[in-house]
This record gives C-alpha cells, structure tokens and sequence, in this order.
C-alpha cells in the first residue's frame, strides 16, 4: 500500500514537472514570435505621443567623416530654404543641443566646402528645430545653438528628431534649420530635412536636395550626414 502511493507521489511530481515545461517552452516560443510591438517595416512615421529617451551616439566633429565630393572638383552649391518665424540670434556655441529635451537620438554630422569642394575652417552653423512634440523654444535656447567647422570642414552636433508641426491645414516635415556662415562667402539660411517623412511629398517649401543620408536604422538612434557647399 505505502510502495503504490510512493509510486502515485511520484507519478503526481513528474506530471507536474512535464507540465511546467511545456508550459515555459510555450512561453518562450510565443515571446519570440508575436508581441505587443509589431517589427519595424523600416519606413519611420512619427508614433503619437511618444518620447523615447535614447542615448546618442559618441561622435565628434573630429571624426573621421570624409564627404563623398572629397575627389570632386566642383560641388553643387547648397540651396537656400526659408528661414520661418522662430529664429533667434544669438544663440550659445555648444555641440549638444537638447539639454533638456528628450526624444529619438540623432546625430548630424557632414563637411562645409566651397563650390570647387574645398573644405571651410570655421564656418558656423546656427542651428534650431521643434522638440519632439512640434513646439519651438522661444523663451530660452532649448535646441538652438551654434557649432563651428574644424580645420578640416568638419561639423558635428547631437539633438533629437524633431517633431511635426501644423502650417496652415497640414503638417510640415521633420526639418532642422540652418544658418550657415563663413568669412567671404554668402549666408546661407535653409532647412535640412529627412527621408522617409511621411509629409515631404505635399510639403510646399521642401527641396528634395536638402534632404539629409541617413546612416542608421530609423529605429533607434540616428546618425545623419549632410555636406553644404557655400558660395
């Protein structure tokens, strides 16, 4: 009688361990095919509402970032883009524009030339943009500021990626403005904008040559390159 119930104990403990695993197998083969997150299609459309915090890649403006017109003799000249209501003057010199902001990591990084692509020491960048959300700071200088170009022509700033914003009846593109400065050459004010955004096809101020590389996966922090030609 004692042997047959130990047998029983048993039987009860092994059952009960079989069914626990395929319990747990069954967990993780589920966790590893579906979800609450659909994978990413590759194409970004702005999630509502959502403002991850991401950390942002290490890049300085020394970085090695050879521009693709380096070879080149003659670089198209950069086109200008409308500079828009929020620009302040005056803003501080410094890399990383979003002190307090937070949002998509991104990183724009490129090399100022002249029109026979000769790289530009020193040129300055003026740099502004709306938080994830759409809204300008126009109090402060809340993703404002302004970078300089090494001896190389090089820049490189860390921000987040901008939002969209109501113009009129639709929504603008995700954009950066730029004023681009340098001794002897002409000031160029003009917008960099992204590919990919969902609004760039009925945007009336967008020009498709102001449209920036981008070097990373839409998902996750950004790392986008953009080379100006001045004139």
């Amino acid at each position: 009688m004692n042997q047959n119930k130990q047998h029983t104990r048993r039987q009860i403990l092994e059952a009960t361990l079989a069914l626990g695993g395929s319990l747990v197998l069954g967990a993780c083969a589920r966790s590893q095919t579906g979800g609450p997150h659909p994978q990413p299609s590759g194409k970004w459309i702005e999630p509502p509402n959502q403002r991850p915090l991401i950390a942002q890649p290490s890049v300085s403006a020394s970085a090695p970032v050879a521009s693709p017109y380096a070879r080149q003799s003659v670089c198209p000249v950069t086109a200008p883009n409308i500079e828009g209501p929020f620009y302040k003057p005056n803003a501080p010199l410094k890399q990383k524009l979003n002190t307090g902001e937070t949002g998509r990591g991104l990183v724009v990084r490129g090399t100022v030339m002249d029109a026979k692509c000769r790289p530009i020491g020193g040129a300055t960048l003026d740099i502004w943009q709306a938080n994830a959300d759409g809204a300008y700071d126009n109090a402060g200088y809340e993703l404002r500021g302004r970078v300089q170009t090494d001896a190389e022509g090089n820049y490189a700033f860390h921000t987040i990626h901008p939002g969209h914003y109501l113009n009129g009846s639709q929504y603008r593109p995700a954009h950066i403005h730029v004023k681009l400065s340098a001794p002897g050459k002409r000031l160029l004010t003009t917008q960099l904008y992204f590919p990919g955004d969902p609004y760039n096809e009925i945007d009336p101020f967008i020009d498709k040559s102001l449209i920036m590389q981008l070097e990373t996966e839409y998902y996750g922090p950004e790392l986008a390159r953009y080379d100006f030609a001045l004139v």
